[in-house]
Protein backbone atom coordinates (compact mmCIF):
# COMPACT_ATOMS: atom_id res chain seq x y z
CA UNK A 1 0.00 0.00 0.00
CA UNK A 2 1.41 3.46 -0.87
CA UNK A 3 2.62 5.36 2.19
CA UNK A 4 0.42 8.36 1.38
CA UNK A 5 -2.67 6.15 1.20
CA UNK A 6 -1.78 4.51 4.52
CA UNK A 7 -1.44 7.93 6.15
CA UNK A 8 -4.73 9.06 4.65
CA UNK A 9 -6.60 5.99 5.90
CA UNK A 10 -5.11 6.53 9.36
CA UNK A 11 -6.35 10.13 9.53
CA UNK A 12 -8.19 10.87 12.77
CA UNK A 13 -11.92 11.26 12.21
CA UNK A 14 -11.78 10.11 8.57
CA UNK A 15 -15.42 8.96 8.53
CA UNK A 16 -16.58 12.24 10.05
CA UNK A 17 -14.52 14.21 7.51
CA UNK A 18 -16.23 12.22 4.74
CA UNK A 19 -19.62 13.07 6.25
CA UNK A 20 -18.65 16.75 6.34
CA UNK A 21 -17.58 16.51 2.71
CA UNK A 22 -20.94 15.05 1.73
CA UNK A 23 -22.78 17.85 3.53
CA UNK A 24 -20.54 20.44 1.86
CA UNK A 25 -21.12 18.96 -1.59
CA UNK A 26 -24.86 18.69 -1.09
CA UNK A 27 -25.08 22.32 -0.06
CA UNK A 28 -22.92 23.41 -2.97
CA UNK A 29 -25.09 21.50 -5.40
CA UNK A 30 -28.41 23.05 -4.42
CA UNK A 31 -27.35 26.47 -3.13
CA UNK A 32 -24.48 27.20 -5.52
CA UNK A 33 -22.12 28.17 -2.70
CA UNK A 34 -20.92 27.08 0.73
CA UNK A 35 -18.77 23.98 0.14
CA UNK A 36 -15.51 25.41 1.49
CA UNK A 37 -17.36 27.49 4.10
CA UNK A 38 -18.61 24.21 5.56
CA UNK A 39 -15.73 21.84 4.88
CA UNK A 40 -12.71 23.95 5.89
CA UNK A 41 -13.72 24.86 9.49
CA UNK A 42 -15.19 21.43 10.30
CA UNK A 43 -12.41 19.33 8.78
CA UNK A 44 -9.86 21.56 10.54
CA UNK A 45 -11.08 19.99 13.77
CA UNK A 46 -9.27 16.81 12.67
CA UNK A 47 -6.46 17.92 10.34
CA UNK A 48 -4.38 21.13 10.01
CA UNK A 49 -5.96 23.84 7.83
CA UNK A 50 -3.18 23.37 5.27
CA UNK A 51 -4.30 19.76 4.78
CA UNK A 52 -7.98 20.71 4.72
CA UNK A 53 -7.32 23.27 1.98
CA UNK A 54 -5.45 20.72 -0.14
CA UNK A 55 -8.17 18.10 0.30
CA UNK A 56 -10.80 20.65 -0.66
CA UNK A 57 -8.89 21.48 -3.82
CA UNK A 58 -8.54 17.85 -4.91
CA UNK A 59 -12.08 16.84 -4.17
CA UNK A 60 -13.44 19.99 -5.81
CA UNK A 61 -12.26 18.56 -9.12
CA UNK A 62 -15.43 16.50 -8.87
CA UNK A 63 -17.43 19.64 -9.55
CA UNK A 64 -16.03 19.61 -13.08
CA UNK A 65 -18.07 16.46 -13.70
CA UNK A 66 -21.25 17.39 -11.86
CA UNK A 67 -22.11 21.10 -11.78
CA UNK A 68 -19.60 22.83 -14.04
CA UNK A 69 -20.83 21.96 -17.53
CA UNK A 70 -24.47 23.06 -17.09
CA UNK A 71 -23.32 26.14 -15.16
CA UNK A 72 -20.80 27.09 -17.88
CA UNK A 73 -23.61 27.02 -20.44
CA UNK A 74 -25.57 29.62 -18.42
CA UNK A 75 -22.71 31.73 -17.06
CA UNK A 76 -21.48 35.12 -18.19
CA UNK A 77 -18.13 33.68 -19.27
CA UNK A 78 -16.45 37.02 -19.86
CA UNK A 79 -17.22 38.11 -16.32
CA UNK A 80 -15.98 34.80 -14.93
CA UNK A 81 -12.64 35.15 -16.73
CA UNK A 82 -12.17 38.78 -15.67
CA UNK A 83 -12.30 37.50 -12.07
CA UNK A 84 -10.51 34.18 -12.53
CA UNK A 85 -7.23 35.39 -14.06
CA UNK A 86 -6.31 37.89 -11.29
CA UNK A 87 -7.53 35.37 -8.71
CA UNK A 88 -5.00 32.83 -9.97
CA UNK A 89 -2.23 35.42 -9.70
CA UNK A 90 -3.04 36.37 -6.10
CA UNK A 91 -3.28 32.74 -5.02
CA UNK A 92 0.52 32.76 -4.80
CA UNK A 93 0.95 35.14 -1.82
CA UNK A 94 -2.18 33.70 -0.21
CA UNK A 95 -0.83 30.13 -0.30
CA UNK A 96 2.52 31.37 1.01
CA UNK A 97 0.74 32.81 4.05
CA UNK A 98 -1.18 29.55 4.46
CA UNK A 99 2.09 27.66 4.77
CA UNK A 100 3.65 30.25 7.10
CA UNK A 101 1.05 31.16 9.72
CA UNK A 102 0.33 29.25 12.94
CA UNK A 103 -2.48 26.67 12.78
CA UNK A 104 -4.56 28.31 15.51
CA UNK A 105 -4.17 31.72 13.91
CA UNK A 106 -5.33 30.26 10.60
CA UNK A 107 -8.41 28.76 12.21
CA UNK A 108 -9.32 32.11 13.78
CA UNK A 109 -8.84 33.87 10.44
CA UNK A 110 -10.99 31.25 8.71
CA UNK A 111 -13.75 31.65 11.30
CA UNK A 112 -13.60 35.45 11.02
CA UNK A 113 -13.81 35.41 7.21
CA UNK A 114 -16.80 33.07 7.29
CA UNK A 115 -18.52 35.02 10.07
CA UNK A 116 -18.21 38.39 8.33
CA UNK A 117 -19.31 36.87 5.02
CA UNK A 118 -22.32 35.20 6.57
CA UNK A 119 -23.48 38.38 8.30
CA UNK A 120 -23.19 40.32 5.05
CA UNK A 121 -25.18 37.68 3.16
CA UNK A 122 -27.93 37.40 5.76
CA UNK A 123 -28.35 41.16 6.16
CA UNK A 124 -28.81 41.47 2.40
CA UNK A 125 -25.90 43.73 1.48
CA UNK A 126 -26.50 45.23 -1.95
CA UNK A 127 -24.09 47.06 -4.22
CA UNK A 128 -25.44 50.12 -5.94
CA UNK A 129 -23.54 50.02 -9.22
CA UNK A 130 -23.04 47.58 -12.07
CA UNK A 131 -19.51 46.13 -12.05
CA UNK A 132 -16.80 47.42 -14.37
CA UNK A 133 -14.02 45.18 -15.64
CA UNK A 134 -11.63 46.80 -13.15
CA UNK A 135 -14.05 45.99 -10.31
CA UNK A 136 -14.36 42.40 -11.51
CA UNK A 137 -10.56 42.07 -11.57
CA UNK A 138 -10.31 43.52 -8.06
CA UNK A 139 -12.96 41.13 -6.75
CA UNK A 140 -11.15 38.20 -8.36
CA UNK A 141 -7.81 39.29 -6.93
CA UNK A 142 -9.29 39.57 -3.45
CA UNK A 143 -10.90 36.16 -3.78
CA UNK A 144 -7.59 34.62 -4.81
CA UNK A 145 -5.68 36.13 -1.89
CA UNK A 146 -8.28 35.12 0.69
CA UNK A 147 -8.69 31.73 -0.95
CA UNK A 148 -4.98 31.00 -0.93
CA UNK A 149 -4.69 31.96 2.73
CA UNK A 150 -7.77 30.15 4.02
CA UNK A 151 -8.99 27.81 1.29
CA UNK A 152 -12.16 29.91 1.19
CA UNK A 153 -12.17 30.88 -2.47
CA UNK A 154 -15.84 31.77 -2.32
CA UNK A 155 -16.72 34.50 0.22
CA UNK A 156 -15.54 37.54 -1.75
CA UNK A 157 -17.15 36.38 -5.00
CA UNK A 158 -20.28 35.01 -3.31
CA UNK A 159 -20.90 38.36 -1.61
CA UNK A 160 -20.29 40.19 -4.86
CA UNK A 161 -22.63 37.99 -6.89
CA UNK A 162 -25.38 37.67 -4.30
CA UNK A 163 -25.38 41.42 -3.70
CA UNK A 164 -26.08 42.22 -7.34
CA UNK A 165 -29.40 42.71 -9.07
CA UNK A 166 -28.54 40.61 -12.10
CA UNK A 167 -30.45 37.47 -13.06
CA UNK A 168 -30.21 34.99 -10.18
CA UNK A 169 -29.67 31.98 -12.45
CA UNK A 170 -26.72 33.64 -14.21
CA UNK A 171 -25.19 34.79 -10.92
CA UNK A 172 -25.47 31.26 -9.51
CA UNK A 173 -23.82 29.88 -12.66
CA UNK A 174 -21.03 32.48 -12.47
CA UNK A 175 -20.34 31.55 -8.86
CA UNK A 176 -20.28 27.81 -9.56
CA UNK A 177 -17.91 28.23 -12.51
CA UNK A 178 -15.54 30.56 -10.69
CA UNK A 179 -15.33 28.42 -7.55
CA UNK A 180 -14.86 25.19 -9.48
CA UNK A 181 -12.11 26.56 -11.71
CA UNK A 182 -10.26 28.42 -8.94
CA UNK A 183 -10.48 25.41 -6.63
CA UNK A 184 -8.86 23.29 -9.33
CA UNK A 185 -6.17 25.92 -9.98
CA UNK A 186 -5.31 25.79 -6.27
CA UNK A 187 -3.62 22.43 -6.82
CA UNK A 188 -0.59 23.66 -8.82
CA UNK A 189 -0.13 26.56 -6.39
CA UNK A 190 -0.11 24.22 -3.38
CA UNK A 191 2.28 21.87 -5.20
CA UNK A 192 4.77 24.62 -6.05
CA UNK A 193 4.88 25.73 -2.42
CA UNK A 194 5.28 22.23 -0.96
CA UNK A 195 1.85 21.93 0.67
CA UNK A 196 0.50 19.26 -1.64
CA UNK A 197 1.72 16.02 -0.05
CA UNK A 198 0.92 12.39 -0.85
CA UNK A 199 -1.38 12.27 2.19
CA UNK A 200 -3.30 15.30 0.95
CA UNK A 201 -3.62 13.76 -2.52
CA UNK A 202 -4.97 10.46 -1.22
CA UNK A 203 -7.34 12.14 1.24
CA UNK A 204 -8.66 14.23 -1.63
CA UNK A 205 -9.10 11.16 -3.82
CA UNK A 206 -10.95 9.38 -1.02
CA UNK A 207 -13.28 12.37 -0.71
CA UNK A 208 -13.72 12.77 -4.47
CA UNK A 209 -16.51 10.18 -5.04
CA UNK A 210 -18.29 11.40 -1.92
CA UNK A 211 -18.23 14.95 -3.23
CA UNK A 212 -19.28 13.96 -6.74
CA UNK A 213 -22.34 12.09 -5.46
CA UNK A 214 -23.26 14.88 -3.05
CA UNK A 215 -23.00 17.70 -5.60
CA UNK A 216 -24.91 15.66 -8.18
CA UNK A 217 -27.67 15.02 -5.65
CA UNK A 218 -27.71 18.67 -4.60
CA UNK A 219 -28.02 19.80 -8.21
CA UNK A 220 -30.91 17.40 -8.73
CA UNK A 221 -32.65 18.92 -5.70
CA UNK A 222 -32.24 22.48 -7.01
CA UNK A 223 -35.51 24.15 -7.98
CA UNK A 224 -35.31 27.80 -9.18
CA UNK A 225 -38.71 28.45 -7.61
CA UNK A 226 -37.28 27.73 -4.15
CA UNK A 227 -34.08 29.74 -4.26
CA UNK A 228 -34.92 31.55 -1.04
CA UNK A 229 -35.35 28.27 0.81
CA UNK A 230 -32.06 26.87 -0.50
CA UNK A 231 -30.22 30.06 0.36
CA UNK A 232 -31.62 29.99 3.90
CA UNK A 233 -30.62 26.36 4.37
CA UNK A 234 -27.14 27.19 3.10
CA UNK A 235 -26.82 30.03 5.61
CA UNK A 236 -27.94 27.78 8.47
CA UNK A 237 -25.47 25.02 7.63
CA UNK A 238 -22.59 27.50 7.24
CA UNK A 239 -23.43 29.15 10.57
CA UNK A 240 -23.41 25.77 12.30
CA UNK A 241 -20.09 24.86 10.70
CA UNK A 242 -18.31 28.04 11.77
CA UNK A 243 -19.61 27.76 15.35
CA UNK A 244 -18.52 24.15 15.71
CA UNK A 245 -15.16 24.88 14.06
CA UNK A 246 -14.15 27.72 16.41
CA UNK A 247 -10.81 27.07 18.17
CA UNK A 248 -12.59 27.87 21.46
CA UNK A 249 -13.82 24.28 21.77
CA UNK A 250 -10.40 22.61 21.52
Amino acid sequence: MPEGLALALATQGLVLIMAVKFLAGLTYGFAGFGAALIFIPLSSLFVPPQVAVGVMAVSSVGSLFTVFRPAWAEADRTRVMWMLIPAFVTLTPGVWLLGTLDVTALRWIISAVIGVSLVAMITGYRRAVAPSNAMLAGIGGGAGLVGGLTGLTGPVVILFNLSGREDARIMRANTLCFLTLLGTLMIPQLTLQGLFTAQVLWLGLIMLPVYIVATWLGRRLFDPRRQGLYRGLGYAVIAGAVLVGLPLWD
